[in-house]
């Protein structure tokens, strides 16, 4: 079996309060919440193999989940599968229970980006150490998990102390192999509870932020904020920072960069994080 090490880029890290009563939408970082970018990448390179990886979500020196991606022989029915394992007892993953279709697996409700995550019948959050993300096999249990996928979002929950949080996780994958095509899932970040512990709070439901145009076609994004801005600073899904710019009240940035998602950090006098997703069109 091969381990992969990851990288985490950025963190950033506030206190959110004890209930979340607002929904969860996928690819949006709600105030209170904490934005982790990674470096995950999965490719085993030979038959009857697994890579995989264990990651936190949350900051407290604990990984939460585990990504593997077994590699066996398609060819003979032997399936690659990727799977998302909760290491934790407390963590939920939205499923739906195929076991019907396909004995012993749950698979996980993959959403869009700006996608509501309700996890509602006959989806229901389960704690699973099996759960398969995305399956690739000739014809047993054929068409279940799609074979891939780019920039989904994966729904969990977590209890801390007795206060239920919910959080997301973005990756792609596509795990169609052959003799010259290999296997591979990646994982770009993920929204936990840093510093969620059911007693010490810090509320930053004050904090107005606007940002303008979003998506964007031309790279230039436009922002305003309640709360003064020390330091803005861009950074795309694999955690490198790729612009950074002056704060104030109101601004705007040119991102010159491909098409796709980006991560948007504004750090406040009062040393709290806002993140917003950017997508360049």
């Amino acid at each position: 079996m091969k381990r992969t090490n990851i990288a985490v880029f950025t963190t950033i890290a506030c206190f959110m309060a004890t209930r979340v009563d607002a929904q969860l939408v996928a690819g949006v970082v709600p105030a209170g919440y904490t934005s982790t970018a990674y470096s995950i990448h999965l490719e085993p390179l030979v038959d009857f193999t697994e890579d995989s990886t264990d990651f936190d979500v949350d900051c407290d020196g604990v990984d939460d989940f585990r990504l593997f991606l077994d590699r066996n022989n398609p060819s003979i029915d032997a399936s690659n599968r990727l799977y998302l394992r909760s290491l934790v007892d407390s963590i939920r993953i939205c499923v739906d229970d195929m076991t019907t279709l396909c004995p012993n697996y749950n698979h996980s409700l993959n959403y869009i980006d700006g996608q509501v995550m309700t996890c509602a019948s006959p989806f229901a959050m389960l704690n699973d150490d099996n759960v398969v993300v995305g399956d690739y096999v000739t014809f047993l249990c054929g068409g279940v998990a799609p074979q891939a996928a780019d920039s989904v979002y994966i729904h969990y929950d977590k209890t801390v102390n007795g206060a239920l949080f919910e959080g997301w996780i973005l990756m792609s994958f596509d795990i169609v192999s052959s003799n010259t095509i290999d296997p591979w899932a990646e994982v770009y970040a993920a929204i936990g509870m840093c510093g969620a512990t059911g007693i010490d709070q810090h509320d930053l439901g004050d904090l107005q932020f606007e940002l303008y145009p979003n998506p964007s076609t031309e790279g230039r994004f436009n922002w305003s904020s309640s709360t003064r801005v020390i330091s803005v600073e861009v950074f795309d899904l694999i955690g490198q920072c790729i612009h950074t710019g002056p704060g104030g009240t109101i601004g705007s940035l040119e991102l010159r960069a491909r098409k796709g998602s980006y991560l948007m950090k504004c750090r406040t006098e009062g040393g709290l994080v806002h993140v917003e997703r950017l997508i360049l069109n």
